[in-house]
């Protein structure tokens, strides 16, 4: 399922929830110019994830792919951060008791945060 969550500092995201589990979930983080849907590793990530029981979260950090806002102005790690617990927030809401992290390149540094 796709949908737009908003951030506390009122960015947009896009997201994509692909719910298989009701108690695990994997946030996936995509690395820095890129999106979540332009990355041939996390879509055959988040469906090799969903094959073995895992619900996914993937999404476009802001200012990147279809979220709100201009990466040259918007982006900051401070930003990354806030739109990450957005996620994470989203994914406790789900009811999901064990979220793990998984990020590329620039996402993997967010994720290890």
């Amino acid at each position: 399922m796709d949908f737009f969550l908003q951030t506390p500092d009122n960015f947009q995201l896009s997201v994509r929830h692909q719910k298989v589990s009701s108690t695990t979930c994997v946030i996936l983080c995509h690395g820095m110019t890129v999106h979540k849907d332009d990355e041939p590793v996390f879509t055959k990530g988040e469906q090799d994830l969903q094959n073995r029981g895992f619900s996914t979260i993937s999404f476009d950090f802001r200012g990147h792919g279809k979220s709100s806002g201009d990466s040259a102005v918007d982006f900051s790690i401070a930003g990354e951060l806030v739109d990450l617990e957005t996620i994470h927030t989203f994914g406790q809401n789900e009811g999901y008791t064990s979220i793990g992290l998984a990020g590329a390149s620039f996402g993997g540094s967010i994720a290890s945060l």
